[in-house]
């Protein structure tokens, strides 16, 4: 007799990613056959089901899928990634991340070898970036030796948080998430002082502009998780008192 679950996969019915979630761990052997199934719609439900399955468990399989010739499978999957890892699968990570046809999965693999934090893998994530390769490829490249420490990638990126142009030190601040470096958050902390305009919101019954120091309390609030009187979340226009709050926060 067929279960929930499978039934809702094989009617490609979206409320089979709440029963995975459901399920949880419970739920992969029912999702591994419709990895296999021909429909590439079914396929691809099955992988977001997989996200629903909390910690690495599902990582394998979500390895397993990123030749898929379905293309928003491979594209979900090396983003999945990033919360499903553990050692086991790094070897078959690095090797999808130089193979793979499709250029946002390979940007998208770097950053999650990066995320794995094995020092051993930056002999080769250098020459990776010594070949040519598309800009994204080649900066997720970057930012994943940044994360592991790697010299001179980890002063090249802090340099950018640094830089004249406002748009190379707003997508720097952007970037610092994914580094998600507590000891490095002193780096962003003047940041807090720069009032350049990146772009509008629509904030009725006004419309703001937010500046690089809104995003870099966003930034920090996530990274470095610092007591405060506010809520530090959802893009918006922060108060000369919250970010002044914010610089006595992390100053603690």
């Amino acid at each position: 007799m067929e279960s929930e679950l499978t039934r809702q996969l094989q009617a490609k019915d979206f409320g089979a990613i709440n029963t995975a979630r459901r399920l949880g761990e419970k739920a992969l052997s029912e999702i591994t056959p419709a990895l296999r199934a021909q429909d590439g719609e079914v396929r691809e439900l099955a992988v977001m089901c997989l996200n629903e399955i909390p910690g690495p468990t599902p990582g394998p399989e979500l390895v397993g899928v990123l030749n898929d010739s379905y293309v928003a499978i491979p594209v979900r999957a090396a983003a999945y990634l990033m919360d499903h890892h553990s050692p086991d699968i790094l070897a078959g990570v690095m090797r999808a991340q130089e193979r793979n046809r499709n250029d946002v999965v390979r940007a998208r693999l770097a950053l999650v070898i990066g995320a794995m934090g094995d020092p051993s893998v930056v002999p080769e994530l250098v020459r990776r970036v010594e070949q040519p390769a598309p800009p994204e490829v080649l900066r997720s490249l970057r930012l994943a030796l940044a994360r592991l420490g790697a010299e001179p990638y980890l002063t090249d990126y802090l340099a950018e948080l640094r830089a004249e142009d406002w748009r190379v030190r707003f997508q720097a601040l952007r970037d610092f998430e994914y580094l998600h470096r507590q000891d490095l958050v002193g780096h962003v902390v003047p940041l807090l002082d720069d009032r350049t305009p990146v772009g509008p919101i629509d904030s009725p019954p006004i419309r703001d502009v937010l500046r690089i120091c809104d995003f870099a309390v966003l930034v920090i609030a996530k990274v470095a998780k610092p007591g405060l009187s506010f809520n530090a979340t959802g893009e918006r226009v922060f108060g000369d008192r919250e970010i002044a709050e914010m610089k006595l926060a992390v100053a603690r």
